[in-house]
């Protein structure tokens, strides 16, 4: 009941930041918590552009080949790092992480910039980039992110134009559950 209690809060105070922040950029925006081994979105706004990703609440997704994903499992203890990819891992695209090794450098960058890139990495033409949110005790419990595709930009793109934006909208989400605000 409590976690029930904590998403219903999180989807409450999310939803109108992610309509904000999908109406000021067009592209698909989520909001992602960690459900066994994989993100799932339980809050999503389609991007309003002609050609865009279908994408739904409710969805789940790879924790080590989308950026939500790849946010919530890289702020995970070592074990649980090692666990996930002792299971089997698909390797969806060329780009796809599929080793605890890999993944483990990956998740040093993510921790030391704060946000996570997929990088056509669960899908071609696919790119996305996601920051966390902290509750009160300052423990990730969720991330929010863009998803858009590579007919309208690149990561650089996302990272250089869209991130301080992303990062705000987290700010916002994080500040109104008590958590940290992030740099």
């Amino acid at each position: 009941i409590a976690r029930h209690t904590q998403e219903e809060q999180l989807i409450k105070i999310s939803t109108p930041v992610l309509k904000r922040l999908n109406k000021e950029l067009g592209d698909s925006v989520y909001l992602g918590v960690k459900n066994g081994q994989k993100v799932l979105y339980l809050a999503h706004c389609d991007s309003i552009k002609d050609v865009r990703i279908n994408g739904c609440a409710g969805g789940e997704y790879p924790m080590n080949c989308s950026a939500p994903g790849k946010i919530l499992l890289s702020h995970s203890d070592e074990s649980e790092i090692l666990r996930f990819f002792d299971l089997p891992v698909e390797k969806r695209t060329d780009n796809t992480i599929v080793t605890a090794k890999d993944f483990k450098k990956e998740a040093e960058k993510i921790r030391e910039n704060g946000y996570a890139v997929d990088n056509e990495e669960f899908a071609k033409g696919i790119i996305c980039i996601s920051v966390p949110i902290f509750d009160s005790t300052d423990k990730i419990i969720a991330s929010i992110g863009i998803s858009t595709l590579t007919l309208y930009d690149d990561i650089d793109g996302l990272i250089n134009n869209k991130l301080n934006l992303l990062k705000e909208a987290g700010n916002e989400i994080s500040c109104c559950l008590g958590g940290k605000k992030q740099i």
